[in-house]
């Protein structure tokens, strides 16, 4: 019971931020018009900063949750796979471009995430 109202938490969450990478997608001229003219271009990277920030919220938001309930993993498991995520990541992203970086964080956010959610959380709760 724990878990399925975990879960529709976590999703709920995510459909509600997936609404916002729709308005960036939607209105990448309106959105960066706030930034300022010299970032109007920047359509693509727009996008890609907007994924990359919900995902770090929901990110946020598992590793929250799962701390509340105690449901803590070893530490040396996350960041071993942490680190080999990036060291593989590094090889195959040109990380010597803003999107490449925005990629990268991406890319290897949501290995932990999945981390959080289904190795944290007890099955049967």
């Amino acid at each position: 019971m724990v878990r399925r109202r975990y879960l529709q938490i976590v999703f709920a969450y995510a459909a509600i931020s997936g609404l916002l990478i729709g308005v960036v997608a939607l209105f990448p001229g309106q959105v960066l018009a706030v930034l300022g003219s010299r970032y109007s271009h920047l359509h693509t990277e727009g996008l890609l900063m907007a994924v990359c920030s919900v995902l770090g919220t929901i990110e946020g938001l598992v590793w929250g949750l799962n701390a509340t309930r105690a449901w803590i993993a070893s530490p040396i498991m996350f960041i071993t796979m942490d680190i080999a995520v990036l060291a593989v990541l590094v090889h195959f992203l040109n990380i010597s471009t803003v999107r490449g970086v925005l990629e990268l964080s991406i890319i290897s956010t949501v290995p932990s995430i999945a981390f959080a959610v289904f190795v944290c959380v007890p099955p049967h709760q």
